[in-house]
């Protein structure tokens, strides 16, 4: 009983941090949309917008970790929406499970069996994510707790 009102206070923590941070990024992109830029030459002011992309659940187990890995690089993952993405000012995402060193045993399990829902991210995808743009990453899911 105490491991489970943890986990609901935890995932709760979660959620408001998340919640937090993306508050902060809103305020800071207001402020960014509002800001002026002046060409060296004739000091002419040329507006910006800013543009905001938020992406879905992002999930590198099972078999998009089977495509990286036969690409032998996550980039190919991204490969049809990599200028949607390098082309926003912010691309915001759910990461869909942990970054870990940990095998991942998900990979080569049947739908509905009881592994084939414990994902783990290889400690290359974060640099991926980079890569392509992804810079606020939310964590707070149902899967951030599948290794503690």
């Amino acid at each position: 009983m105490i491991k489970k009102l943890v986990l609901i206070f935890a995932a709760i923590i979660a959620v408001v941090l998340t919640a937090a941070v993306c508050f902060w990024a809103f305020r800071q992109l207001a402020d960014i949309k509002n800001f002026k830029v002046f060409e060296k030459s004739d000091q002419t002011e040329i507006k910006k917008d800013v543009q905001i992309l938020f992406v879905g659940d992002l999930m590198f187990d099972r078999g998009i970790r089977y495509a990286a890995d036969q690409n032998k690089s996550n980039k190919y993952i991204f490969a049809k929406i990599d200028k949607l993405l390098t082309n926003s000012d912010l691309v915001a995402t759910n990461l869909e499970g942990p970054v870990t060193n940990n095998k991942s045993v998900s990979s080569g399990t049947v739908p509905g069996s009881a592994n084939n829902y414990y994902f783990t991210f290889d400690p290359s995808v974060p640099t991926a994510l980079f890569n392509e743009n992804i810079r606020l990453v939310d964590l707070g899911n149902n899967h951030i707790l599948n290794f503690g």
